[in-house]
């Protein structure tokens, strides 16, 4: 079914978030973040959560002063200035970010059935053998933030006092 909290409640407090996750390995890889790349060449920050007819829950570009067809973020993995590219070596941006196979749209490409990448991500799987859903997580208060740091520095510390006692019986 789609993802969508129970009762009305739960849903003030989670808030919907793309993960981009591997179906082999059963982990999320890499995570979706509001710089992230879409196909549609828009970052992730400029799609807002929308839900449709069917109770589905997409992430439609926003962009200003763009004609953008994109109705659904679809991440592309990217780093610094490298970027994820198609098997028929065009950029992301070059193919259509309409539902459907994003087949390319250079003119002279005739080779392209849709964006496929032979890109192997750091799992060791490759891009074909990931997907992305959108998942609801709960929304992090500042005393949440606090709780998690709190734990770190218990971490941290236990690792520490470790380290001393294993200094002194030396």
């Amino acid at each position: 079914g789609p993802p969508t909290p129970a009762n009305p409640d739960e849903a003030k407090n989670r808030k919907p978030q793309v993960v981009w996750e591997c179906n082999n390995c059963k982990k999320e890889c890499l995570p979706v973040r509001g710089e992230s790349w879409c196909l549609c060449g828009h970052r992730h920050k400029v799609h807002k959560p929308h839900v449709k007819k069917n109770g589905k829950v997409v992430f439609k570009c926003h962009q200003r002063g763009k004609d953008c067809k994109c109705e659904h973020f679809y991440y592309i993995p990217a780093q610094g200035s490298w970027i994820l590219r198609c098997r028929c070596k065009h950029k992301h941006i070059d193919h259509d970010p309409s539902p459907g196979k994003h087949k390319c749209t250079r003119r002279n490409c005739k080779k392209c059935e849709g964006f496929d990448s032979p890109w192997v991500c750091n799992c060791g799987c490759p891009w074909i053998e990931h997907t992305q859903r959108v998942v609801f997580r709960k929304k992090k208060t500042l005393l949440d933030l606090c709780k998690d740091a709190a734990v770190m520095m218990d971490v941290k510390r236990g690792i520490e006092e470790e380290k001393n006692k294993i200094t002194v019986l030396s």
